[in-house]
């Protein structure tokens, strides 16, 4: 999820946002608020027996595409511009990234957010249009060419959201666990 989410983060995740579950299984005992395009969630991989944190860009019953680095939500285009975030940009690059543009992208009915896109490389990102399915989600990471997300797994069922991530408490460097980055903390997701 670089750039939103960078080694050394800790995640602050609101396992009820989305509804009260049987403990151990997929099945909610008490439904709570419905998941928003734009949200940061964390869930069961549908195919395989790990957990993931994507951002949702697909709804039940939306058309969703991705043609190069645009992506299109029902036939749309999603807005996209180069990030002036120089602060992100120098600690990306600090952290052995290389050759990447980070992009602010805006999800309708979302906040913007930045995406990492690498340059110069050949990628297969093109795909779709899919339809979302019913009771269906589908999720896209933001880093954008390194993600192993809905294009890989499928569209992910309501039953395995495990929660919502709110935001950053505290992010350390990795390399330095005593070298706090104060400028991440508090950093809503």
């Amino acid at each position: 999820m670089n750039p939103t989410i960078v080694e050394g983060d800790f995640i602050l995740i609101n396992k009820l946002a989305y509804g009260v579950r049987l403990p151990m299984s997929n099945h909610y005992l008490l439904t709570g608020s419905e998941p928003h395009r734009g949200d940061v969630v964390v869930f069961k991989s549908p195919v395989e027996n790990s957990v993931y944190i994507k951002r949702l860009v697909g709804l039940p019953g939306d058309s969703v595409q991705l043609l190069g680095e645009e992506l299109l939500i029902n036939g749309k285009r999603i807005s996209s511009e180069v990030s002036s975030n120089e602060e992100l940009t120098d600690m990306l690059r600090s952290s052995h990234l290389q050759k990447f543009v980070v992009y602010k992208e805006a999800l309708p009915d979302s906040n913007a957010h930045d995406i990492l896109v690498k340059e110069n490389m050949y990628k297969p990102n093109s795909f779709g249009p899919i339809i979302v399915p019913a009771n269906a989600y589908f999720m896209l990471g933001d880093n954008r060419d390194n993600s192993k997300d809905s294009r890989y797994i499928g569209s992910v069922p309501r039953g395995n959201l495990m929660g919502k991530a709110l935001f950053i408490p505290l992010s350390v460097n990795p390399d330095n666990l005593l070298n706090p980055r104060w400028h991440r903390f508090g950093r809503l997701l």
